[in-house]
């Protein structure tokens, strides 16, 4: 009798599990690889403004903005417009721009978002992460949450 109702209680869970009662347990698409449009209809629906363009490779590339902050979104390993990784990047151009111990002291003190002077002695900060092998819409939301609080932390420590 015990097996019987332990089968039930197991039958029970996934059906409810499958949506034929209520709820869903798989709620959210997996996304192995994004396309520029997903993540430009993600960011449009986290309210960042986007423009959807291509890069020098013929990859998406995604121009965007945040609280007067500009940055890009390029698109990395990509097959038929679906890639597998992506870099969230933006550029300071200043007259007094941070010092290397500054720079260094941001990346060791800061788990997201590594940040250099270019040749010009210009400030960049970047955040790489790979979409592949099944990340849902929330975990790219999650990335974008993590990139907007690196960029303004960003332009805090660099006094823009």
């Amino acid at each position: 009798m015990r097996q019987v109702k332990t089968h039930f209680t197991i039958m029970l869970a996934l059906a409810l599990c499958l949506g034929l009662f209520s709820g869903n347990c798989f709620a959210q698409s997996m996304y192995d690889g994004i396309s520029g449009p997903e993540m430009q209809r993600i960011l449009n629906n986290m309210g960042f403004s986007t423009e959807l363009t291509r890069d020098d490779a013929g990859d998406p590339l995604i121009n965007s903005s945040e609280d007067g902050l500009n940055f890009q979104v390029y698109f990395y390993n990509c097959t038929n417009d679906v890639c597998e990784a992506i870099q969230f990047y933006s550029g300071f151009t200043q007259t007094n721009n941070p010092s290397a111990e500054s720079i260094n002291e941001w990346n060791t003190t800061k788990r997201f978002g590594r940040a250099y002077r270019n040749n010009n002695g210009d400030s960049r900060v970047e955040m790489d992460a790979l979409v592949t092998g099944g990340v849902t819409e929330q975990h790219i939301r999650n990335l974008a949450s993590t990139w907007k609080i690196v960029l303004q932390q960003f332009a805090q420590h660099i006094n823009w």
